[in-house]
């Protein structure tokens, strides 16, 4: 009798998908990053602006929201900053991923919220790391980025 390995699932088997909500003010923007994480993710949500990805993540409270930098009616800082005050009362605050489309990052500052920064240049091969990594809590960036020196 032959021998069989067993079979041994993995963990992903278990565990439903990341719910993640994208933000972003360029239609073809937008349709790239939902093409780059939705085998891997679940889509909460897509919104268009700024105001709208506020109240979506209010409503939908995603693990991850990924965040275009530049959107309409609220840019990506200032939607972020309008969970900052929540964010000191809260242990569940939600990671912030802010992708830069059109805008070079050239150093990164602290930005309260914001756990990943992917550069619009390294989007194919950066997406999924950076929700992976702020799902996590860890801090990542881009590699098209440059490293302040500590």
């Amino acid at each position: 009798m032959a021998s069989e390995k067993p079979f041994w699932p993995t963990f992903s088997m278990f565990t439903p998908k990341l719910r993640v909500l994208i933000g972003g003010g360029n239609d073809e923007v937008r349709r790239r990053m939902v093409r780059l994480l939705d085998t891997e993710f679940e889509i909460a949500a897509v919104v268009a602006d700024g105001l709208r990805l506020v109240d979506t993540v209010r409503a939908t409270f995603p693990e991850v929201v990924v965040c275009d930098l530049f959107m309409p009616l609220l840019d990506g800082f200032e939607t972020i900053g309008k969970f900052n005050d929540q964010r000191h009362k809260s242990e569940n605050a939600i990671p912030f991923v802010l992708v830069s489309a059109g805008f070079r990052f050239t150093g990164v500052s602290d930005c309260p919220g914001v756990v990943a920064y992917v550069d619009a240049i390294d989007l194919a091969a950066d997406l999924a790391l950076a929700v992976r990594c702020a799902a996590l809590g860890l801090r990542f960036l881009s590699r098209s980025i440059p490293r302040s020196p500590t």
